[in-house]
């Protein structure tokens, strides 16, 4: 049994909570992110068993007395999580950290990896890595590849890498535990990484500007997220005109 400071977010957050519990670990301590509070309430509610201290995510950064409430613990374990960590609060595990980041680390470190997988053709994976002073930069614990489909979009990638992470972690997790993974440095002369701004920039189509087909497709694709999309173009009104792609597969008989 590991005790353990979980800070947690999505459904994935959920459902990492949630295979903790099932295993036997302790969630000595509960950070929620107050993104989703339908989804913090959740995580709360299937970590009650530990009778975690819970924390709301901003508290961590505005109220350093928190971490002197939080008992001896053996791993920090943050999944989805939207806010960087302190110093001080790296150096309290026991044993270490494990961050949960949807790409194939080095490769898009940072926001939307799955977004720039699709627009640029780099590896599309998960990744959990120990958490150091940089941004997605730590030592890898274990990760995976895995394929983009010709017809998915932004969504569904995102869906099926979030699936994929939490059984990476569910696979690896009693390995991590008794001591049986050796972490591996990352490749930094690889690593690329995009700041949350930086995909405003693929939003726009245009007009005049010379695309391929794939280029504009994937371009398309990558901005659909459900019901949403945030591709456009400005018609020479000076209108701006949104645009959708929709695929479909055709399946061969």
């Amino acid at each position: 049994m590991k005790k353990i400071v979980l800070m947690a977010n999505k459904e994935v957050g959920y459902k990492v909570a949630k295979y903790l519990i099932d295993n036997g670990d302790s969630i000595v301590a509960l950070f929620l992110s107050d993104v989703d509070k339908d989804t913090d309430k959740k995580i709360a509610l299937v970590a009650s068993p530990c009778e975690p201290i819970i924390f709301s995510g901003t508290r961590l950064h505005d109220n350093n007395e928190n971490i002197k409430l939080i008992p001896e613990f053996d791993f920090i374990i943050t999944v989805y999580w939207p806010f960087l960590l302190k110093k001080d609060i790296l150096k309290l595990p026991n044993e270490g950290t494990i961050n949960f980041h949807p790409a194939l680390l080095p490769h898009n470190r940072g926001w939307y990896p799955h977004v720039f997988s699709i627009i640029n053709g780099s590896p599309a994976g998960v990744t959990l890595h120990s958490i150091d002073k940089g941004i997605d930069t730590g030592k890898i614990w274990a990760q995976k590849e895995v394929e983009i489909l010709s017809d998915d979009t932004s969504d569904s990638l995102y869906f099926r890498l979030q699936k994929e992470i939490l059984k990476l972690f569910k696979d690896v997790w009693p390995n991590i535990c008794t001591g049986n993974i050796r972490q591996t440095a990352q490749d930094s002369s690889m690593a690329v990484y995009n700041s949350i701004n930086d995909i405003d920039k693929y939003n726009e189509i245009l007009l005049d500007e010379m695309y391929s087909g794939r280029d504009i497709i994937n371009l398309l694709r990558s901005r659909v997220f459900g019901n949403t999309s945030f591709s456009y173009f400005i018609d020479d009104n000076g209108d701006k005109i949104n645009v959708k792609l929709s695929l479909s597969k055709q399946v061969n008989k």
